[in-house]
């Protein structure tokens, strides 16, 4: 049985309907506070799941092979959920992160005879779990890599639980300024556009995808069409919360005359496998509605774990750059129809020798 908390939500629906199509044959238990009336309820079970009743948490894991948590990145759920089912040695997946999985950061990871599951595995929506899995996938043309540029521009409404988690994450201030001088310089990205605007980031996703590939050189970027998120972090707030209300209205109006998705540019540069000699890839990569997407990429990595789980003790914390079944995350990717458009150009924009295909 695979259980899924947050299963009535955006995100939830979206992966319970993934499940269905890569797991046909397993039970499914959707875990929320209220009944669902909605949908086709006869194709799975329901238990009524509190995160502060310690019963209902017990009552949900008992003969369950996999969680799903898709109800969002919140310690509130995360931590007593991970407490749960590690003391039951039952894998976790869960689509965002939290602050609790970073005092969970096994000695060493391991994939052996099956004994146990004591695995937890963060960041398995659209972003990051897809950021971190597309160098890796293009990093295997290279025998050395120089150089790893990664961008992606996600076009989306916002909602204020999302934004609430964003707003707690930034190191944004109360009584910043920024000059309009200051702004960042639009630039001109193949594929991306003739003037946008980048914003470099680097966390643990970043941060684990460096240490699988070990580019001498990486840059990750945000990219936006316009300067209304700086100008958002630049402005004075009196609070966090007020902080997420603009972030939250900001993306109402940036996709008001835009198509919902996600979009990806990953560029490697180093020695490559094939001739052994140096060169560049580019893989452009594009994704339809970013609830969508998540829901699709936390089943691909949740039937992952569970058919490996199968065979195998998981053991440590992982996000799904560093599984070592990856290979079949990306098969399932592939089988749900994740990317609506998937390019590698063997050199920089030389479109006449492009490749397209699955991943």
């Amino acid at each position: 049985m695979i259980a899924i908390l947050g299963g009535t939500g955006k995100i939830g629906r979206e992966t319970l309907n993934a499940i269905r199509i890569l797991e046909p044959e397993t039970e499914i238990i959707i875990g929320s506070r209220n009944k669902p009336t909605e949908g086709d309820v006869s194709s799975y079970i329901w238990k009524a799941f509190d995160v502060n009743d310690v019963k209902s948490i017990d009552a949900l894991l008992d003969g369950v092979s996999v969680v799903i948590n898709a109800a969002g990145p919140s310690s509130v759920v995360s931590a007593p959920v991970m407490a749960a089912t590690r003391a039951r040695g039952i894998p976790l997946v869960d689509v965002g992160d939290s602050d609790c999985y970073r005092k969970y950061e096994a000695k060493g990871n391991s994939l052996v005879e099956k004994t146990n599951n004591s695995l937890v595995m963060s960041g398995c929506g659209s972003i990051p779990g897809l950021i971190g899995v597309l160098p890796i996938i293009l990093s295997r043309d290279f025998i050395k890599i120089s150089e790893l540029e990664v961008n992606y521009r996600i076009d989306e409404e916002i909602s204020m639980s999302a934004a609430t988690d964003m707003a707690a994450k930034m190191n944004a201030s109360s009584t910043s300024e920024i000059n309009a001088t200051t702004f960042t310089k639009p630039e001109n990205i193949p594929l991306f556009g003739e003037a946008i605007y980048r914003y470099p980031y680097h966390d643990e996703e970043c941060e684990a995808v460096e240490h699988i590939i070990n580019p001498l050189k990486s840059i990750w970027n945000m990219v936006r069409p316009d300067t209304e998120y700086e100008k958002l972090l630049a402005s004075p707030y009196k609070n966090r919360e007020e902080l997420a209300t603009r972030i939250s209205k900001m993306s109402k109006f940036a996709i008001k005359d835009i198509r919902p998705g996600i979009h990806f540019y990953v560029k490697i540069q180093g020695i490559l496998r094939e001739d052994q000699k140096d060169g560049a890839r580019v893989l452009y990569a594009s994704c339809g509605n970013p609830a969508e997407v998540s829901g699709k990429v936390l089943a691909a990595t949740s039937s992952a774990v569970y058919r490996t789980s199968r065979d195998y003790a998981l053991n440590g914390y992982y996000r799904p750059a560093t599984f070592p079944m990856i290979d079949l995350l990306l098969k399932n990717i592939n089988k749900l129809g994740v990317f609506e458009s998937w390019n590698i150009y063997p050199y920089l924009f030389d479109t006449d020798t492009e490749e397209v295909g699955e991943l």
